[in-house]
């Protein structure tokens, strides 16, 4: 049985870049579903540090999203993306998928 996972990804975006990257961010994660085993994708912004973000995405199984994280270079919108932010992402982790249990 395969278990699904969480990868959490944290970086920052240039100063003065973040009008740039909220106009290809919601294409930048319709490209990412095209990446075998991605469930879902989503990006939150920081509310403590400017232009920090962390995108968390679920995927079905740490092999498989390993093998689509070195695919994601390929993605048309990739290269603009990555040239947006200040360096390597701050941190990235592969996590335990847990459901969340929001209580409303």
């Amino acid at each position: 049985m395969k278990t699904r996972v969480k990868q959490i990804i944290g970086y920052k975006i240039q100063d003065g870049k973040e009008n740039e990257f909220s106009s290809i961010k919601e294409q930048m994660i319709s490209e990412s579903y095209s990446l075998q085993g991605l469930y879902s994708s989503t990006t939150s912004k920081s509310l403590d540090e400017d232009n920090v973000y962390i995108d968390t995405m679920v995927w079905e199984s740490k092999d498989i999203a390993i093998s689509s994280c070195e695919s994601f270079s390929k993605l048309p919108t990739a290269n603009k993306f990555l040239e947006l932010m200040t360096g390597p992402p701050l941190f990235q982790y592969m996590m335990e998928y847990v459901e969340d249990n929001i209580q409303e």
